[in-house]
């Protein structure tokens, strides 16, 4: 996953809206685990690292950007759909301006809710280092999953070929183990977005403070790097496996 990822506009919509989110929400349920297999939504399903999974998931897409944020990015969101045919497109231009956008409304409301340019860069670099725990959260708890799924591959072939199961619970076992990496692949598009935005919003903090040092917000958006770097492999391993 790098700039040039393929996203198409519904996709945008959510990933964005996902940015802004600043309320607190209890963790996945057994009955409330997203993205599974139509008729797999049951208590017995998620395993205990799935279940890690999907909460570090939604913790992720619920960080603290402020909430003051949800208009103005409300508005954004919808001009990327109603600005063009609705056909997929690269991450680029159109995307790039509306982040860019999103970023100088957040940095502006930092400047306005505190006293000072340093204090609002203190909390910029707060909310970098919160989102830097959640994403170090998922990419453990993702880890985890695809150690477990490796193993259940390995269970469900032995049991197929010992013709203990037939060619449809074959699949459907499989499709389970798809819907991980389906998760996987979705959260690491999300975090390419939340690194471009956090990336803008340093830019947007310079050219407002060009002589505050932005230092220790740096320190935090390389690490948030480093994080989806090791998330990114993951994914990409992932796709040139069986989990893929």
């Amino acid at each position: 996953m790098n700039s040039t990822i393929i996203i198409n506009y519904s996709f945008i919509l959510l990933s964005i809206l996902a940015l802004v989110s600043a309320c607190a929400t209890s963790p996945v349920t057994h009955s409330e685990s997203p993205s599974l297999p139509a008729g797999e939504q049951n208590e017995t399903t998620l395993s205990l690292a799935q279940h890690r999974m999907y909460e570090a998931a939604k913790a992720f897409d619920q960080t603290v950007v402020e909430g003051t944020l949800a208009g103005a990015l409300a508005g954004a969101a919808i001009a990327i759909l109603i600005s063009g045919d609705p056909v997929d497109i690269i991450e680029g231009a159109a995307v790039g301006s509306t982040i860019g956008a999103i970023a100088a409304t957040y940095v502006t409301n930092k400047q306005k809710e505190y006293a000072s340019s340093e204090d609002a860069l203190v909390s910029m670099v707060a909310d970098v280092q919160q989102q830097n725990l959640y994403l170090f959260n998922l990419i453990q708890s993702m880890r985890e999953v695809v150690t477990e799924n490796k193993r259940k591959i390995d269970a469900i072939n032995k049991e197929y070929e010992q013709k203990q199961i037939t060619q449809a619970d074959l699949f459907r076992k499989f499709e389970r183990l798809q819907a991980d990496t389906n998760k996987m692949t979705e959260m690491a598009k999300k975090a390419t977005l939340r690194l471009n935005f956090l990336k803008e919003a340093r830019k947007t903090y310079e050219r407002n403070n060009p002589r505050i040092s932005t230092t220790s917000l740096d320190k935090e958006i390389d690490t948030f790097q480093e994080h989806f770097n090791v998330m990114d492999l993951i994914v990409k391993q992932l796709s040139d496996s069986k989990l893929g």
